[in-house]
C-alpha cells in the first residue's frame, strides 16, 4: 500500500503527519494551507459535462479555487478534458478532480444524488431564475459544453435547472463567465448563513496533509523514514 494511502487511513496518525512535514516548509507556507483550507467546502460541488476547450474547463478550476469549491467532477463523453495551465495558473493542484469516462450523465446524475447532492443543471433559456434558488442543501451545479450546452439526459434528470438572466442580444454566456456568476452568488450567500457548509476539522486536515504531500520533494520518502523510526521506537517499548 502506498504511504499516502496508509496514512489516510487514520485520523491521528494525519495530525502527527502534519507537525512532522510542516517543517519542510516555511511558516508561513503552513498557515496559508490552514487558512485556505477553513474556507474550503463540499457543500458545492461542479460538473462538467463534456467540455472541449482547455481555457474554459481550466477558468473554471480557477474559479473553484478561488471560491473554496474543493471537488470537480468531469464527464468525458466524446471530448478529452484538458488542462491549460496558462489559465489555471496551478489551480489544479489544490482541487479533486474526478473523471469519468465510464459513466453517462444520468449514472452520474445518480451517484452524486446518493451522496447527498441536488442536482443543478443549468441552461440559457429555461429553468428558475438564478436569484429564485438558493442551495439550502448540498449542491451539485451541472455545466454543458462550449457548443450545445447540458445533454437532454442530464436536463430531462437533474433536480432543478437554473438560467442566469440576460437582456443583451447574446443567447449564452460564456460557460466559465455563467459557472463563476452562479458560484459567487451561492458561495456569497452561503457565507451569510448557519449552514454547516465549510469543511470538518478532519477533512480540513486530509487537504493540508495532501498539499503538504504534494509540495515538499521527496515527501513520500521522508514519510516512509518518519513511520519507520515511529514504529521502531513503539518496538523498543
Amino acid at each position: 500500500m502506498d504511504i499516502i494511502d496508509l496514512i489516510m487511513q487514520d485520523d491521528e496518525l494525519i495530525v502527527k503527519a502534519i507537525e512532522h512535514l510542516r517543517q519542510f516548509v516555511t511558516s508561513g507556507r503552513y498557515e496559508r494551507f490552514v487558512k485556505v483550507a477553513g474556507y474550503r467546502t463540499r457543500f458545492i460541488t461542479v460538473v462538467l459535462e463534456d467540455i472541449y476547450q482547455p481555457q474554459n474547463a481550466s477558468a473554471v478550476l480557477r474559479t473553484c479555487d478561488a471560491l473554496g469549491i474543493q471537488d470537480v467532477h468531469v464527464l468525458q463523453l466524446n471530448n478529452k478534458f484538458e488542462i491549460s495551465r496558462g489559465v489555471s495558473l496551478g489551480s489544479e493542484q489544490w482541487l479533486n478532480i474526478y473523471r469519468y469516462s465510464d459513466k453517462t450523465p444520468k449514472t452520474l446524475l445518480q451517484k452524486l444524488k446518493l451522496q447527498g447532492y441536488v442536482n443543478v443543471a443549468t441552461s440559457s433559456h429555461m429553468g428558475r431564475r438564478l436569484e429564485e434558488f438558493k442551495p439550502v442543501k448540498p449542491v451539485a451545479l451541472w455545466i454543458g459544453n462550449e457548443l450545445h450546452g447540458l445533454s437532454e439526459e442530464c436536463l430531462n434528470n437533474a433536480d432543478v435547472v437554473v438560467r442566469i438572466p440576460m437582456w443583451g442580444f447574446v443567447e449564452s454566456y460564456n460557460l466559465s463567465v455563467a459557472t463563476a456568476i452562479i458560484l459567487f452568488s451561492w458561495v456569497s450567500w452561503l457565507r451569510k448563513t448557519s449552514l454547516p457548509y465549510r469543511l470538518s476539522k478532519e477533512e480540513r486536515n486530509r487537504l493540508i496533509f495532501l498539499w503538504l504531500v504534494n509540495t515538499i520533494s521527496n515527501s513520500r520518502e521522508i514519510l516512509k523514514s518518519w513511520l519507520h523510526e515511529k514504529r521502531q521506537k513503539q518496538m523498543a517499548f
